[in-house]
């Protein structure tokens, strides 16, 4: 027996469609997306969008909802390239305008409402949750960390940017691993309705 044929036999049609293919978790899960890449594509030739959500090959996403046979190659070149990569992270959470989020520092948290933590975490594990960018920022940022006056971005407890989404796009082109954060034991909801409301 294959070992194509005994994943084939094992795996449930369920399992098949729990399968994050933006995501995919090892060497077998990776064979699988691309099976159903080439399938979505193949099967989307005659007509866009056919077949039932949520089917492989068929113009279904994993979570059962419809996309076009571009959607996992678009979303790919999103994660890896700069603020596009941005832009696919922050599908999976609310995005933000800029005027809803909060201008914080550090002495707001001085009367003492949140605890705060001080440190350094790692880029990866950072979430931005608005996409608006102020032209030319990013770069005078750049500037600013070169010449040694960097401060911490604020995130709440769940890892999401609440201000410093262009220290974000500024490290990330600096190529840092780990920046400093101001993180927040509130999440962003709690944040934007005590200092913008």
């Amino acid at each position: 027996m294959r070992a194509n044929d005994f994943i084939t036999e094992k795996w449930s049609a369920k399992y098949k469609r729990s399968i994050n293919c933006n995501n995919p978790k090892g060497f077998s899960q990776r064979a699988h997306c691309q099976g159903r890449k080439k399938k979505t594509t193949e099967g989307m030739g005659a007509s866009a969008g056919g077949g039932t959500p949520g089917s492989a090959g068929a113009g279904g996403s994993s979570l059962g909802l419809p996309y076009p046979s571009s959607y996992e190659e678009e979303n790919d070149k999103f994660k890896r390239k700069g603020q596009e990569r941005t832009v696919a992270m922050t599908t999976e959470h609310k995005i933000y305008k800029r005027d809803e989020l909060p201008q914080l520092n550090k002495s707001h948290f001085e009367n003492g409402d949140f605890e705060i933590e001080e440190g350094k975490i790692k880029l990866s594990k950072l979430v931005p949750i608005q996409t608006e960018r102020v032209k030319g920022l990013v770069k005078k940022t750049i500037a600013m960390i070169e010449g040694g006056k960097d401060k911490p971005l604020i995130i709440d407890k769940k890892g999401r940017i609440v201000n410093g989404h262009h220290r974000y796009d500024a490290y990330k082109k600096l190529g840092y691993k780990k920046v400093p954060v101001l993180k927040v034991n509130a999440t962003v909801e709690q944040l934007i309705d005590k200092y913008m409301k």
